[in-house]
């Protein structure tokens, strides 16, 4: 729909809204009507009497307004658009009516994108990522060491100082009895200025979750061009390492959890990233399962072995998959 007037302006040619005469005219083209313009279609449809002088150079620009989305083609939740919950698509075609025939046509396409709703929770590394290192391989009866990384983009939230990094932690794998030697691990960097330690942050086990907050001194050990008061909203990288329990004989580990970046503020996205790793003490062996054929296509790691009538295994071959 055209905006409200005024809406329509142009160069190389003067406007005017249509006067009553031209209103009440059969052929909006006629010549008294040049340099008028009318909304037609309950204001959808503009129509502009450009004359019929070939050396008219005439620029017109006009504005419009979306007032309705309904009906439109529309692409919900787009996976490269993780902050987008739809996007909608207008297209507008122009005809330029000159000559007996066909008017020559031209379209141009808007395209209007609807964001997810605020406290949604969005999984998109451009603006937080969890990653962790390679496999882990340790000696029966150690623990492993296991390093993550989480990674907040700049102006990801309004202020870092009012926010927390909830580590869904899985304490049936990692332990978590000595905070301080965790805290201790915590190495990092905030506006690309490397230097953050263990005193940058508290650290806190609240319902299961490690959770990560900015403390009182914050940035108090980085270069001075860095350090700023809140709000805090430049790029932050921390480091942690996280212990498991000592792993039992032969025995691989594998290490999935998932972290999100909390605030209170109500226009707040809550960024989410998961992640997996394995720890393993298997070292250079080969580590392998083994399946037996059941037949019919299927594989099995427990097989009945049929008996003939004496009581005897029917048949004593068997055919194994190694992998």
């Amino acid at each position: 729909m055209w905006a409200d007037a005024p809406f329509i302006t142009a160069t190389g040619i003067t406007l005017a809204a249509a006067d009553a005469t031209c209103l009440a005219a059969a052929d909006f083209s006629d010549d008294a009507c040049i340099g008028q313009y009318v909304l037609l279609d309950a204001g959808a449809t503009l129509k502009v009497n450009m004359g019929a002088d070939v050396t008219t150079n005439a620029v017109i620009t006009a504005h419009a307004s979306i007032v309705a989305v309904d009906g439109l083609p529309v692409a919900l939740n787009p996976s490269n658009l993780p902050q987008v919950a739809a996007v909608y698509t207008a297209r507008n075609t122009a005809s330029f009516d000159y000559r007996d025939g066909s008017a020559y046509t031209r379209q141009a396409t808007t395209t209007l994108r609807v964001p997810q709703a605020p406290g949604s929770v969005i999984d998109d590394p451009s603006q937080f990522s969890k990653t962790t290192g390679g496999d882990i391989v340790v000696r029966p009866g150690q623990s492993a060491q296991v390093n993550y990384t989480f990674t907040l983009a700049e102006g990801a939230v309004e202020d870092l100082s009012q926010v927390r990094i909830v580590d869904d932690i899985d304490q049936a794998i990692f332990d978590l009895s000595d905070l301080d030697a965790i805290q201790a691990s915590l190495t990092g960097s905030y506006a690309n200025a490397a230097g953050l330690t263990g005193d940058d942050f508290a650290l806190a086990v609240v319902d299961g979750d490690l959770v990560l907050t900015t403390s009182s001194t914050f940035g108090a050990s980085l270069p001075a061009w860095a350090q700023q008061t809140p709000p805090l909203t430049k790029r932050l990288q921390v480091n942690v390492t996280l212990p498991t329990y000592p792993m039992i004989g032969k025995q691989t580990l594998t290490i999935s959890n998932a972290a999100s970046v909390e605030g209170d503020g109500i226009e707040e996205y809550i960024w989410y990233s998961d992640v997996s790793g394995e720890a393993t003490t298997f070292g250079d062996e080969l580590e392998v399962s083994r399946l037996v054929y059941a037949g019919d296509g299927e594989w099995t790691q427990n097989l009945r072995i049929p008996l003939d009538g004496d009581g005897d295994i029917a048949s004593n071959t068997a055919i194994y998959r190694i992998h």
